[in-house]
């Protein structure tokens, strides 16, 4: 999948820039406290984890050292969502145990991230608006353009997809792509003929005026507060849209996974936490759309640059993302309620999720900032949504059911 294309850092310039050898058995010479060695360290540890971290010189920016720490719990994490994402297009995620050639393929999209982060590249948690969600079930574009434009965002296996679509299970996973390519040319590749480092930097402003427009190249940051387009597990451009098959797909595994997680002589622990992982899979879908009510756009500019850095998410989306909410968490997902599961683990357990997720996004939707947003904004513009239609609209879904008489 990955030789199909170009080497990041040979379209920097350079050639062999990573190379990895096994760790000798028995060198004195060698030492994991030298600074000329870095490695992939695995620990014995029940974390659930991978981390990337790196030791810079402060005055240059230079990466002097960096390991990769490799828990030995992180693979149980993947194997979760890649069963409750694409399991029901992938056999050979219908079982307990996942076979050694789908887990390497795991552990290659893992230490690729990781080997990102040690390389000074950051999350990128905007590059999967770059892919419109009707494209996500095109077999041809996933095969030519990935689900995600980079490895270094939180987009993890392509939850949109559906039977039928022919996607290859191979093209579920992340893989080194266009933005990946770009940031490592920004920052690797060699500037040559400039005295100092502030003619440098022009020559890389020059490179970004360029690519502005490309949205595979758009950058998001890690964390942020009302910007829907960044979000951490999501994937597409339209988080209603997307989320509204990956909740699709949840409602079709459900059902299976008492026999999923069968396991001859095994208790039902591996089912509980299949059944946790799914719950906190459509916790993730919500905090997805609800960040559209209130939401602001910001793009990051510089003075040359044309056009604005904030823009208010249209009245229309946030309208969209207020029905889907309806729809699928005040209306109650009664899906949640599988007795077959819930019988063998715990027995409030699904009722207790769906409370919780209700308070939760309930709070979401009337807190300080949300509400200041949306005030903020309709008086600048009375044309955008407003708080007082927004809370109209909540108590209008809250107490749907005593509007329509419903007895359950």
């Amino acid at each position: 999948m990955w030789k199909t294309r170009k080497p990041a850092f040979e379209k920097a310039g350079w050639k062999n820039a990573i190379e990895a050898r096994e760790w000798p058995a028995n060198d004195p010479d060698m030492s994991l406290d030298d600074a000329r060695y870095s490695v992939i360290r695995y620990f014995a540890s029940s974390v659930e984890n991978a981390q990337g971290p790196r030791v810079s010189d402060p005055r240059s920016g230079e990466i002097i050292e960096s390991h990769i720490y490799w828990y030995h719990n992180v693979m149980n994490i993947f194997k979760h969502l890649y069963a409750i994402q694409v399991g029901h297009l992938d056999k050979r995620a219908q079982k307990p145990q996942f076979e050694e050639e789908l887990v390497g393929k795991l552990i290659r999209y893992v230490a690729a991230h990781e080997v990102g982060h040690t390389i000074g590249v950051l999350h990128n948690f905007g590059s999967s608006i770059a892919t419109p969600v009707e494209k996500l079930r095109d077999k041809e574009y996933i095969r030519k353009y990935g689900h995600t434009s980079s490895i270094m965002e939180y987009a993890r296996f392509n939850y949109v997809a559906q039977e039928g679509d022919g996607i290859d299970p191979d093209h579920f996973i992340p893989r080194i792509n266009d933005y990946d390519e770009w940031v490592i040319e920004w920052g690797y590749k060699l500037i040559f003929d400039k005295a100092n480092e502030y003619e440098e930097s022009r020559v890389l402003d020059s490179w970004v005026k360029k690519n502005e427009n490309n949205p595979r190249l758009w950058y998001g940051v890690e964390q942020h507060p009302y910007d829907p387009r960044m979000n951490n597990e999501d994937l597409g451009d339209n988080q209603m849209k997307a989320n509204e098959y990956g909740i699709k797909n949840l409602k079709k595994i459900m059902p299976l996974q008492v026999e999923w997680t069968k396991e001859e002589g095994k208790n039902y622990d591996l089912l509980n936490e299949r059944y946790f992982w799914i719950t906190v899979q459509l916790n993730w879908y919500f905090s997805h759309v609800v960040k559209y009510i209130g939401g602001i756009h910001e793009t990051y500019k510089k003075s040359e640059q044309d056009g604005v850095i904030y823009e208010v998410t249209p009245k229309a989306k946030q309208k969209e993302a207020m029905d889907f909410l309806r729809r699928h968490l005040f209306e109650t997902p009664k899906w949640l309620l599988q007795k077959d599961i819930i019988s063998r683990i715990r027995p409030n357990f699904g009722t207790d999720a769906i409370r919780g997720l209700q308070e939760n996004f309930l709070n979401a939707m009337l807190n300080t900032g949300t509400l200041q947003r949306l005030i903020e904004c309709n008086t600048l513009d009375a044309a955008n949504y407003s708080a007082d239609e927004m809370v109209d609209d909540l108590r209008k879904i809250i107490w749907s059911e005593v509007d329509a008489r419903k007895t359950n």
